[in-house]
């Protein structure tokens, strides 16, 4: 996997991400301020209607009636009010009872003056609510679905603003490493038209104080030292030429004038012995540039 791939896929996935965790705060703090908002809608309801009802002003076949008639077309709040000793007072709907209330609920409420809490997907609270002197225990339970309405679309929004996101990020991560590593293009360009017939050339350096001018730099006294070892091999092998080219040259011109006619035993054997000597220096002179090299290296 190339660098410019590895670098927008953790771009992508750290800002993804980030974002993701924001959205999720976003849809946290929705569910927790639908939730209380809520609880609080219930305690309206219920101390208007325990007021409704305490105070007479309307009677509790309506209240029944009204509960019923608006339970078909909306989440409607169901009521139920006692007084301290658990006796049952009033109730929107007792055949249907979302929320069985106990001496045990009861005498909670009583203590704690308020609880909050939930019945399967209902809301239910409790509490207090004093009238002329006396004290009551109303209870409330509903659903919210209106809540529950906004929130799901809440959820579908957040869901596709960050799929679409991480595609932006995609894109936008591409283009930014593209952008970053485009000087690892250009090096890797002009390093590739270096080769051993052009040793003099040099990579262009953009910045020396960023991390690829420190590269580059480095590179070139690389080159510098290549160099100059390429140049001290070629001077070893012209002199090393030259200097055995000269003994090679006499030894042969020797040998040819042997051959142009016929010669006595003891002129053949002067010849031997000038081609022999010609040959120890040959001999000593590569023994020479050999320790020469040895000494280069």
């Amino acid at each position: 996997m190339k660098i410019r791939t590895k670098l927008t896929l953790h771009y992508t996935a750290v800002t993804a991400a980030v974002y993701f965790l924001l959205i999720l705060l976003i849809y946290l703090f929705s569910e927790t301020n639908r939730q209380n908002e809520f609880y609080r809608d219930l305690k309206k309801e219920a101390i208007t209607k325990a007021n409704l009802f305490l105070e007479g002003e309307v009677e509790t076949e309506v209240l029944h009636s009204i509960y019923m008639n608006n339970r078909e077309f909306i989440d409607e709040v169901e009521v139920a009010i006692y007084d301290t000793r658990f006796q049952l007072l009033y109730h929107d709907a007792y055949e249907i009872d979302l929320v069985k209330e106990t001496p045990e609920m009861i005498s909670e409420i009583i203590r704690k003056k308020s609880i909050e809490f939930y019945q399967d997907k209902y809301q239910v609270v409790g509490l207090l609510y004093e009238h002329d002197g006396e004290t009551y225990v109303v209870t409330a339970v509903a659903y919210d679905g209106y809540g529950y309405a906004k929130l799901s679309a809440l959820q579908e929004v957040l869901a596709a603003s960050w799929l679409g996101a991480i595609f932006i990020l995609g894109i936008v991560g591409y283009i930014f490493s593209r952008s970053a590593l485009r000087p690892v293009s250009d090096i890797v360009k002009e390093v590739g038209q270096i080769t051993a017939y052009n040793l003099d050339a040099r990579v262009p350096v953009q910045n020396e104080n960023d991390e690829l001018g420190e590269l580059v730099v480095t590179f070139n006294k690389m080159l510098d030292r290549i160099e100059k070892s390429f140049e001290a091999q070629r001077m070893f092998v012209s002199n090393a030429s030259h200097e055995l080219r000269t003994p090679m040259a006499a030894l042969i011109g020797e040998l040819e004038i042997a051959l142009l006619k016929e010669r006595t035993a003891g002129e053949y054997k002067e010849i031997i012995t000038i081609a022999l000597q010609d040959s120890q220096r040959m001999v000593a002179l590569v023994e020479g540039l050999l320790n020469l090299a040895k000494a280069s290296y």
